[in-house]
């Protein structure tokens, strides 16, 4: 299924804009959260599929809303519809989350148009307004949504790269906005991916904020929500003159100016950047421009700009030894090199190292779980169980390792041990119990969640 095609160039008479405008009004009086309803929704062309959904409280039902669907790693809906909340409490959007398209799934398109034809029939949606954001895996579908659905209007991707051909022009050149933390594994890859995109003739920025591989703070991403509304400032010729643009600006300057007083230059000029790709094509951004260009020439700015790039380029070459090492090294090797790490995190004084330095011990972990998910998917039992020893030696508190365990031991003929790594798992955090009801026996997975 594909959206209806949507027809530009709808005039605009005086007092229908007036309208609008005293409309985008209403829209940013905030709604405290706990007046948010979010209801959970079955899809009548197939009830096995589902979705969670915020609707701002008392609007009329006639009336069109803007729609964003958020899309969660784990297929956890409710996470995804609230890890955007702000763009029902402040924007006057409806949010959307998927319980159905997650990591490993594989039937994304159809998927897609369940659910897409389901909110259409149930609510009243502005179908010139449609936006994608996700998480992780979930901006990676985020991502891939906007492409097969050409009418939606922009994305935001955290913690996940470009999912686009460098090679290839995308079918919907929309404006795409990245977000990751300083300590995401995933933040090499992001860099990456803006230039690329720009390459490409797409307006791109990578947001980065303080943080690991994880949904923003709410802080965050009410301000990453804005990259919506600025992009239908700029399609609507009615919202040229809105308050939040000369606010927004504001904001951006004020924000350089503390950071610069505090001889954070970098941080200052990334912040300039960022106004200048918020407010693209909305307002003159040459004095931002000249400002960023002003902090780059000071030695503040060029000393802390040389110590990032000494920081990334270690972590390429660490990341490319620790690659190698999953195939060469033993669960010995490995702690000995987890403690290395913690102790250079504990005695480095310079901030970018830290935060390389901690990326890496992400990546770490991460690359054990796409290696034993990899193993276990191939059924190469003897794989996975060095590499599970590997996982929990340097991730040794992630649930995910001792659900592989678990996997593993159930496989392996040994179902006790597969009992006690289950409930170890869960006991650690582990809660993706659709996942596990399909992938273990019935009388372990049961041993994991009946009450001891």
């Amino acid at each position: 299924m594909r959206f209806k095609h949507i027809l530009f160039g709808i005039i605009l008479t005086i007092s229908l804009s007036f309208s609008c405008q005293q409309k985008e009004k209403k829209i940013r009086m905030h709604i405290p959260d706990s007046l948010v309803n979010i209801s959970y929704q079955k899809c009548s062309g197939d009830i096995s599929q589902s979705y969670w959904i915020a609707v701002p409280p008392g609007r009329n039902s006639s009336e069109q809303l803007p729609l964003v669907i958020a899309f969660d790693p784990h297929g956890d809906g409710k996470l995804a519809v609230s890890s955007v909340i702000g763009a029902v409490t402040d924007l006057g959007y409806m949010v959307v989350g998927s319980n159905v398209i997650r990591n490993g799934y594989e039937n994304i398109e159809n998927a897609f148009a369940i659910m897409t034809a389901d909110i259409f029939k149930r609510f009243n949606v502005n179908r010139q307004r449609i936006y994608v954001a996700g998480f992780s895996g979930g901006g990676r579908f985020a991502q891939i949504f906007s492409q097969m659905y050409p009418d939606t209007k922009a994305v935001i991707s955290i913690g996940a790269g470009s999912v686009f051909n460098p090679s290839a022009q995308p079918v919907n050149k929309i404006p795409i906005l990245f977000l990751a933390g300083n300590e995401d594994f995933n933040y090499m890859e992001i860099q990456n991916s803006v230039e690329n995109l720009k390459a490409m003739g797409l307006l791109s920025y990578f947001f980065e904020f303080g943080g690991k591989h994880e949904w923003p703070e709410r802080k965050i991403m009410d301000e990453a929500l804005l990259w919506f509304e600025f992009d239908n400032c700029r399609r609507n010729k009615g919202r040229s003159n809105d308050p939040l643009i000369k606010n927004y600006r504001e904001k951006i300057i004020q924000k350089a100016e503390e950071l610069e007083s505090d001889h954070e230059m970098l941080q200052a000029c990334q912040e300039y950047e960022k106004g200048i790709t918020f407010l693209s094509g909305l307002v003159n951004t040459k004095s931002l421009s000249k400002k960023a260009e002003s902090l780059k020439g000071s030695d503040d700015y060029k000393g802390q700009m040389s110590r990032k790039q000494r920081a990334i380029n270690l972590e390429i070459r660490l990341q490319q030894g620790y690659i190698q090492a999953f195939d060469l090294k033993d669960t010995i090797w490995w702690s000995s090199e987890i403690r290395n790490l913690d102790r250079e995190l504990k005695e480095e004084d310079d901030a970018f190292l830290r935060a390389a330095y901690r990326r890496i011990k992400n990546f770490i972990s991460m690359a054990s779980y796409s290696y034993c998910n990899s193993a276990l998917r191939s059924n190469d039992l003897a794989k996975a169980g060095r590499l599970i020893d590997i996982y929990k030696t340097v991730d040794p508190v992630n649930p995910d390792a001792y659900y592989f365990s678990a996997l593993y031991y159930s496989r392996s003929g040994q179902a006790e041990l597969a009992k006690v790594h289950f409930r170890k798992a869960i006991e650690l955090g582990f809660n993706e119990f659709n996942k596990a009801s399909g992938e273990l026996p019935p009388e372990i997975y049961k041993s994991g969640i009946s009450k001891e």
